[in-house]
């Protein structure tokens, strides 16, 4: 949005410093709202989605939908980490003992 396209309100000004560095009375105008990816995700997908409020009434496949998958891969790779952590650790205690274990 461009500094002419910003909403002005009427009635309302502000001090400001100019360019010569004198202050100056200007028209008050509305700053611009970011809109977030996951706001703009959710347009896209003809979705409900509140910002800065309670999303308490989203059901769990539409914020699925905004926000990737919840399950299935991500926790399939999950388990699949801690597996290999689990294996390590056990093959590294084998170790130790045997080591342990020599006069």
């Amino acid at each position: 949005m461009s500094e002419s396209e910003k909403e002005t309100v009427p009635g309302k000004a502000v001090h400001t410093i100019g360019p010569n560095g004198q202050l100056r009375l200007v028209e008050y105008k509305e700053p611009e709202t970011e809109v977030t990816s996951a706001k703009e995700a959710a347009d896209k997908i003809h979705v409900r989605y509140n910002e800065h409020g309670d999303n308490g009434d989203m059901t769990t496949r539409d914020a699925g939908r905004i926000g990737g998958q919840i399950g299935g891969p991500m926790v399939r790779k999950m388990v699949y980490l801690a597996k290999q952590e689990l294996a390590k650790q056990h093959v590294d205690d084998l170790i130790e003992g045997q080591q342990n274990k020599r006069p």
